[in-house]
């Protein structure tokens, strides 16, 4: 009869040998002795762990995911972040799943979640290996599917500086226009008031013109004769001695 860790062994090699290649070299996934690998998934258990805060639900994580990280770097697991890491901390009754870099388009974080919440009722009642098995199940058809569509933060970010060019230039295009057509707008302003002061102007030189000859008309006339500077106007009497005109 199989133990269950060698049960388990087999179930992770039927795993790796099932899911196609995610790399984008063929050779990254190739094995001398036998078939090549998709995805390696590896599992860790650990009676407990050393934690240096109060053991809250935050710290739990982040204590469970500082493990799974050294566990990475230790392992060395895949060759293009195609690895993914089970793991169980039985004092505390917890288990994470941390996928590499890869891993990630694959098994999300909502997915892990859903995952873990299906054998919630088994890892509480110590049943560590069918609770196992069955997130490896699950954690396999996720593999087996479509990669989910990342966002590519440096496409996002090349967009968003074409678009906020683009308005810039728009608002400086709409400013000139602006700015030319109030320019115009002035520039007929004074035209018209200079032309208005041209027309007064005239006026003004054609009434005084026209006041040089009537009053040229009046001093040539005999009618009304204009006495020269220096002249003393004398006092004309008529016969009446009682009327006199100055």
């Amino acid at each position: 009869m199989k133990s269950n860790s060698t049960r388990l062994n087999e179930r992770l090699h039927i795993l790796a040998t099932n899911t196609s290649c995610p790399c984008q070299r063929r050779t990254q996934c190739s094995a001398d002795d036998g078939p090549g690998s998709g995805f390696i998934v590896a599992v860790a258990l650990a009676a407990d762990l050393d934690l240096k805060r109060g053991p809250s639900e935050n710290d739990l994580i982040e204590r469970a995911e500082k493990f799974c990280r050294s566990l990475e770097g230790r392992w060395a697991l895949g060759d293009c972040g195609n690895s993914l890491i089970i793991v169980g901390w039985k004092h505390y009754s917890k288990m994470l799943i941390c996928p590499a870099q890869l891993a990630k388009r694959y098994v999300t974080k909502e997915e892990e979640r859903r995952i873990l919440a299906n054998v919630n009722g088994l890892i509480q009642s110590n049943q560590w290996f069918d609770a196992l098995l069955r997130v490896i199940d699950d954690v396999q058809r996720e593999l087996e599917g479509e990669p989910k569509g990342r966002t590519d933060i440096g496409t996002i970010s090349l967009l968003v500086s074409v678009i906020v060019a683009f308005v810039l230039c728009l608002i400086i295009a709409c400013c000139v226009c602006a700015f030319r057509c109030f320019g115009n707008l002035k520039s007929d302003e004074t035209d018209r008031v200079r032309k208005a002061v041209k027309r007064v102007d005239s006026l003004r030189a054609e009434v005084m013109r026209r006041g040089s000859q009537l009053r040229r008309s009046f001093s040539r006339s005999p009618k009304f004769p204009l006495v020269k500077e220096g002249d003393v106007m004398q006092n004309q009497f008529f016969p009446d001695p009682d009327t006199t005109v100055v």
